[in-house]
């Protein structure tokens, strides 16, 4: 009976083992909420947050006339997944507290130091109003440019004299 019981529990995790070991769809969507700063490329004293005002967790980053890129994510592509992608999607949520306050939220790739695609969507194009938090979204095509050894890089880029904050970046890809 022991022995039945053994064979039994063996051919068990056998089964597991073989059905966790094949390939899995992998999650192509990434949330950074600026808590964690993981994948960030690094800043003295983390300058480049603020607490207190997020649209949620504790911490946004922001730009002003003072502070033209905000925090900056960088990552190879090869990192998000095996597979190449065509598109990504940027989502995030955006905040101005005065009316000349404008940043463009920027999805960019490079081939080493050189950045072979560019692409931004302006907030001045997005009707924000002032003290509140609006979600803001494009799509950059990235089919030409998916090479696995290329960097995905994506920060706010101040455009406006105001302090604007942005927090809860998600990225997809398709």
């Amino acid at each position: 009976m022991y022995k039945n019981i053994l064979t039994s529990t063996l051919a068990v995790i056998a089964i597991l083992v073989s059905s966790c070991s094949r390939d899995k769809a992998i999650d192509n969507t990434y949330l950074i909420s600026y808590d964690d700063i993981a994948g960030f490329t690094p800043s003295p004293n983390n300058t480049l947050m603020i607490s207190g005002i997020s649209h949620s967790g504790n911490t946004c980053t922001y730009v002003d006339k003072d502070l033209t890129y905000g925090a900056t994510y960088k990552r190879l592509l090869s990192e998000f997944s095996s597979k190449k992608a065509n598109k990504v999607t940027l989502k995030a949520w955006v905040r101005k507290d005065v009316d000349n306050a404008n940043l463009k939220l920027v999805c960019s790739v490079n081939k080493g130091e050189e950045t072979i695609l560019w692409n931004a969507i302006d907030t001045k194009s997005q009707n924000l109003v002032k003290g509140e938090w609006k979600e803001i979204t494009f799509d950059t095509d990235i089919s030409k440019v998916n090479d696995g050894a290329n960097h995905l890089i994506i920060y706010p880029l101040n455009d406006g004299e105001g302090k604007i904050m942005m927090d809860d970046l998600l990225i997809s890809f398709e």
